[in-house]
C-alpha cells in the first residue's frame, strides 16, 4: 500500500509539472479534475489499506483494486491526450498487477478491459460525443479514423504482450511456491518421525521448535 501511495504522488505529480505547468489553476476544469482524481485515488488507496487485513486474499477485493485503477487511469489518459497519452503504460502496470493477483485468466480480462477503454475513449473523443475541456486545445486528444486504428491496435498489442508475459510469470511463480510449500511439508514430516531429538533455536539461544522425539527427552 505504501508504495501505491508512493507511486500515485509521483506520476500525478508528474502530471501538474509537465501538462500544466507546475501551477495550476483550479478555476481551470483539467487542473480541477486532476486534483479530484489525485484526491480520490489517495482515498481509495487509504480505505484499500484498512481493508486489506481482512480481505487480502480474496479475489473480489484484488478485482475491486485493478477496476478502480483502470478507471483512474483512464480520466487520467482523457486529460493528458486521449489514447496517446503517454501514461497508457499504467494500464500495463495494472495488467501485471492482476495477473500477480488474479492468474492469467486475470490478466487477460484486464488486458482486454484497458484496450477496450482506450478504444472507447479515442472513439468518444473523436466522435465528439465527449468533447475536450474548455482549458485545453480543440484538437488535444482527438484524432482522424486511421489515428484511432493505429493508437487502438498499438495497446491492444502491448497490452496483450504484457498480458501474456505476466500471466506466464505468475504461472511460473505459482508453480515454484507450490513447489516449496510441498519440500517444507516433506521436511517437516522427516523431523518429525526421526528418533532422535531434535531443537532449533534463535540467536538468542531460544527455543523456536521441536520434534515428538525431543519433547518425549525434556519431559
Amino acid at each position: 500500500m505504501a508504495l501505491r501511495g508512493l507511486l500515485v504522488t509521483v506520476l500525478l505529480g508528474a502530471t501538474f509539472v509537465l501538462f500544466l505547468g507546475g501551477k495550476p489553476r483550479l478555476d481551470q476544469p483539467t487542473p480541477r479534475i486532476l486534483l479530484y482524481l489525485v484526491a480520490a485515488t489517495y482515498g481509495a488507496t487509504i480505505v484499500y489499506a484498512l481493508s486489506f487485513r481482512r480481505w487480502s486474499r480474496s479475489r473480489a477485493f484484488a478485482a475491486v483494486q485493478i477496476a478502480g485503477d483502470l478507471g483512474a487511469w483512464t480520466v487520467l489518459a482523457y486529460l493528458t491526450g486521449g489514447a496517446s497519452s503517454g501514461f497508457s503504460f499504467l494500464f500495463g502496470l495494472s495488467i501485471l498487477g492482476s495477473a500477480i493477483l488474479l492468474g492469467r485468466l486475470g490478466a487477460v480480462l484486464t488486458a482486454a478491459a484497458s484496450a477496450t477503454l482506450l478504444a472507447a475513449l479515442a472513439a468518444a473523443t473523436t466522435s465528439g460525443w465527449i468533447p475536450p475541456l474548455s482549458d485545453q486545445p480543440r484538437a488535444f486528444g482527438v484524432f482522424v479514423p486511421g489515428e484511432v486504428t493505429f493508437f487502438v491496435f498499438v495497446n491492444l498489442t502491448s497490452f496483450t504482450l504484457v498480458a501474456l508475459l505476466g500471466g506466464y510469470l505468475a504461472e511460473r511463480l505459482r508453480l515454484a511456491r507450490g513447489a516449496l510449500e510441498r519440500a517444507e511439508r516433506a521436511a517437516a514430516s522427516v523431523v518429525r518421525s526421526m528418533r532422535d531429538g531434535i531443537l532449533t533455536l534463535d540467536r538468542r539461544g531460544r527455543i523456536e521448535g521441536t520434534n515428538p522425539a525431543a519433547l518425549q527427552i525434556i519431559e
